[in-house]
């Protein structure tokens, strides 16, 4: 193994709480793994998804997946020649640690600190502040009957989620996709660190093949009744 190149076995027995929930970590210091000692609790058919930012000084945050999305993009080598952002799948707090330790060595630090990832690096898009909610693409039915979304009239959202969402999930299930609105935290988490971020997720359409979960948030009044919102709607953190 290279000095610039990690590789990580990830387990499919999923660590199940009594509740029906995972626990995953959380990072109070996103440049310091060291501080991943809060928790957040996840749904059972999802893993602690840890991405680690290797053109922004090793940026670490964890977002709760679909365990198959996880799965199927986690990073097995992770490059710091070839990635931008490397991604990989736990399932409980131990196993958590256990991956962060073997990531952040010496070697891979020092590594990583002093070389640009030459890979795809998404066009940021413009800065729009949440002054006021939108009017969002809401379904009723969860998740979605796609076939009503081209009929659906936007509804006016809370001022404590003034963000419209749109969510694609496709896994061995199929294809489902959630629309609604949401807080910050909610677009930070699953589209400003991982679907803005994300290869797959750039790549629109869509593969029917590709297992993925891709997430975008926006501003504008029905700005998410497509599955991938107008660039000029996306919202920038």
């Amino acid at each position: 193994m290279t000095p610039y190149a990690i590789f990580i076995h990830i387990s499919l027995t999923f660590f199940i709480t009594v509740n029906g929930q995972i626990t995953c970590p959380v990072c109070t210091d996103p440049y310091n793994p060291d501080s991943c000692t809060g928790t957040q609790q996840c749904h059972s058919h999802d893993v602690c998804e840890l991405h680690v930012h290797l053109s922004d000084r090793n940026r670490v945050n964890y977002i709760c997946h679909n365990s198959h999305a996880c799965v199927n993009q986690q990073t097995h080598a992770c490059n710091p020649y070839t990635h931008d952002t490397c991604t990989f799948c736990c399932n409980s707090l131990q196993s958590c640690a256990t991956e962060r330790q073997d990531l952040f060595t010496t070697r891979f630090t020092a590594a990583m600190s002093t070389l640009q990832p030459t890979s795809f690096v998404p066009t940021a898009a413009p800065t729009i502040n949440a002054t006021t909610a939108s009017m969002c693409i809401r379904c009723d039915s969860n998740p979605c009957n796609e076939s009503l979304i081209p009929s659906l009239q936007p509804i006016q959202c809370p001022s404590t989620q003034p963000y419209c969402y749109t969510d694609v999930v496709q896994d061995a299930a199929g294809r489902s996709v959630y629309k609604g609105c949401a807080n910050e935290n909610f677009c930070r988490t699953k589209y400003w660190d991982y679907s803005a971020v994300s290869v797959a997720c750039s790549r629109y359409p869509y593969s029917s093949s590709a297992y993925l979960e891709c997430t975008f948030c926006c501003l504008g009044e029905g700005c998410n009744r497509a599955d991938r919102p107008p660039q000029y709607t996306l919202v920038n953190f």
